[in-house]
C-alpha cells in the first residue's frame, strides 16, 4: 500500500466524524500525535514509499522490538514469534493478514500481523480489518479475525484445562516451579479476551469487595471444572447472607436457598419464608399476589403446586434452578419472564389468566370501586380497612404498595419511571406533609397519586389537577 499523509489525516476526521454524528466521542490514534521520524529513518516520501521501500529506527517495520520501545510485553495479548501452521497447535497461515517478511520474523506472528499503526482511530484497538484501519470490513468480530489463523481449534481449547498447550494462552513462557509466572496481560483484560461479553453487571452484587476489583478475587482459574465458576474457597462467606443478590437459573448460588451451598435442605422451614427472605426484605420487589386458600371457582392449572389448599410462591413461579443443577429436579424453569409458570413475553397479564377469568376482570376499576361503592378493597389491601379510622401508616396491602399499582399499571413512559419511587436521602428534595411516603422516607405510587379518586383519564394527582404544576411541588424549576 503506498503511503499518503492526506490518508492517514482524512481517515481520522471521518472516524470522528462518524463517531460524533452517532453520539459518541472518537479514540483517538496515539500514533497520529507522534513524528513519523520515530519509528521512521527520515520521514517516509508520502505517495511514494511503499512498505517494501520505508526505513526504520533499530528494526525492521514488522520486527516487534520496534513496538517495545512505548509497549511492554504484558500489554500484549498474543504469543510472538511463532509460525502458523498444522504443525503449530493446529493453526493455519492467515490469507488476509500478514506475517513478518523481514529476516529475522519471516513467517512469524508478529505485532502488526493484528493491529494497523496508521488506523484512523483507536476504538477498534488498531485491529486490521475493522473500521478504521485500512481494510476496514474484513472482519465482523474479533472471533473471526482469530480464526483467521486458528480456525476452530481456539474454540475447542480452554486455558483452564491444565495441560502444556493451555498455559501459551495466557501466559508468555511455560510456568516453572519455584519461579514467579508471567501473564500476558494482568487482571481483568486477559480474562476480557474470552469473557469480555460479561460486562460489568456480571458481578453487580455478587462481588465480596467494593468497588469490584480484579476477576482473581473471586475466581481461581487453574480450578477444575468441578467446581462451578472456578471460585475461590471463601468466596461465598461474604455474600451467603445478602438479600439483593439475584441466585435464579445460577449453578454457583444456590446457597442463597439451600444450606451448605448444594441441592441440600432449604435455608427456611417452608417455601413461603425462603422466598420472603429476600423479596420481603423491601430491598427488592415483593409478592404481587396474596398467598390464601384458593377461592372456590377458580381452577389452578395441574401440575401448580399448592400447600394444605394454600398459594404459595411456587404455586405460580419456577424454582429458578439452573438447568442441570440439581440431578432428578424436573421443575426447572424454562425461559420465562419472572420465572412465571405459563409466562408469555410482552403480555404481563397472561399467567393472571391461567386461573383468573378474563371476563370477570376485564370491567373492574378499584379506584371507583372503592371511592363509589366503597367495595372492592382486598384488591389491594390485606385486610379491609376501617374507612374513617385507618391512615395511610395503618393500612396493609397484599404486596408491595408499588407492586400492586404495576399489577394493573405499567406506562412505558411515567415520568418517573423507576427512578421516582426511592428512599429519600440527604440532598433530595423535599417533599410536601400532604405527600405520604412509605416506610422510611420511600417515594410510592400513592405519594403522588390518590387510589381513591374517581376521576376516569386522569392520573389521579393528590391536590393538583396539570402534571408539571405538581412536580414543582417537589422540584424546583
Amino acid at each position: 500500500m503506498i503511503l499518503t499523509r492526506t490518508w492517514f489525516r482524512l481517515t481520522a476526521s471521518l472516524a470522528a466524524a462518524v463517531a460524533l454524528a452517532a453520539g459518541a466521542e472518537a479514540r483517538p490514534n496515539p500514533h497520529a500525535a507522534i513524528e513519523c521520524s520515530y519509528c521512521h529513518h527520515g520521514n517516509p516520501r508520502f505517495g511514494v514509499d511503499t512498505r517494501e521501500t520505508v526505513e526504520f529506527w533499530l528494526a525492521e517495520g514488522d520486527e516487534p522490538q520496534l513496538c517495545e520501545r512505548c509497549h511492554t510485553p504484558e500489554q500484549n495479548l498474543h504469543p510472538l514469534g511463532v509460525s502458523p501452521g498444522p504443525d503449530h497447535l493446529g493453526t493455519r497461515r492467515p490469507e488476509r493478514l500478514p506475517l513478518g517478511v523481514t529476516e529475522a520474523v519471516r513467517d512469524q506472528v508478529v505485532c502488526t500481523s493484528c493491529h494497523d499503526v496508521h488506523a484512523s482511530g483507536a476504538d477498534w484497538h488498531l485491529l486490521r480489518g475493522f473500521p478504521g484501519s485500512s481494510q476496514p470490513n474484513l472482519f465482523s468480530s474479533w472471533q473471526e479475525l482469530c480464526r483467521e489463523c486458528h480456525g476452530a481449534t481456539l474454540e475447542k481449547r480452554s486455558p483452564h484445562a491444565g495441560d502444556d498447550r493451555s498455559c501459551a494462552l495466557c501466559h508468555s513462557s511455560k510456568p516453572q516451579a519455584g519461579q514467579p509466572a508471567t501473564v500476558n496481560p494482568r487482571g481483568r483484560k486477559l480474562c476480557q479476551f474470552c469473557h469480555g461479553q460479561l460486562g460489568d453487571r456480571h458481578y453487580k452484587e455478587l462481588g465480596p469487595t467494593a468497588p469490584p476489583e480484579d476477576c482473581m478475587v473471586c475466581h481461581e482459574p487453574h480450578l477444575g471444572k468441578d467446581r462451578p465458576g472456578r471460585l475461590r474457597d471463601g468466596y461465598f462467606d461474604p455474600i451467603r447472607d445478602r438479600v439483593t443478590i439475584n441466585p435464579h437459573r445460577r449453578r454457583t448460588l444456590c446457597f442463597a436457598c439451600h444450606g451448605g451451598g448444594t441441592s441440600g435442605p432449604l435455608r427456611e422451614a417452608g417455601s413461603v419464608a425462603l422466598c420472603q427472605r429476600c423479596h420481603g426484605s423491601g430491598s427488592i420487589p415483593g409478592m404481587s399476589h396474596p398467598l390464601a386458600t384458593v377461592s372456590k371457582g377458580i381452577a389452578v392449572p395441574a401440575g401448580w403446586p399448592l400447600e394444605n389448599g394454600k398459594l404459595t410462591c411456587l404455586t405460580c413461579h419456577f424454582a429458578g434452578h439452573a438447568p442441570g443443577a440439581v440431578p432428578g429436579w424436573t421443575d426447572e424453569p424454562p425461559n420465562t419472564p419472572h420465572l412465571l409458570r405459563g409466562g408469555v413475553a410482552g403480555d404481563r397479564a397472561a399467567v393472571c389468566f391461567r386461573c383468573h377469568a378474563r371476563n370477570q376482570w376485564a370491567g373492574r376499576n378499584p379506584h371507583r370501586e372503592a371511592a363509589v361503592e366503597r367495595s372492592g378493597c382486598t384488591q389491594c389491601h390485606e385486610r379491609r380497612p376501617v374507612w374513617g379510622t385507618d391512615r395511610a401508616d395503618t393500612v396493609t396491602f397484599v404486596a408491595d404498595i408499588n407492586i400492586v399499582c404495576l399489577a394493573c399499571h405499567n406506562p412505558p413512559e411515567h415520568p418517573g419511571s423507576f427512578r421516582h419511587t426511592v428512599t429519600l436521602g440527604e440532598g433530595m428534595p423535599e417533599v410536601p406533609e400532604f405527600l405520604p411516603l412509605g416506610t422510611g422516607r420511600r417515594i410510592t405510587c400513592a405519594t403522588c397519586h390518590n387510589p381513591h379518586l374517581d376521576t376516569p383519564g386522569s392520573p389521579r394527582l393528590r391536590a393538583g389537577k396539570e402534571s408539571t404544576a405538581f412536580c414543582t411541588r417537589c422540584h424546583k424549576l
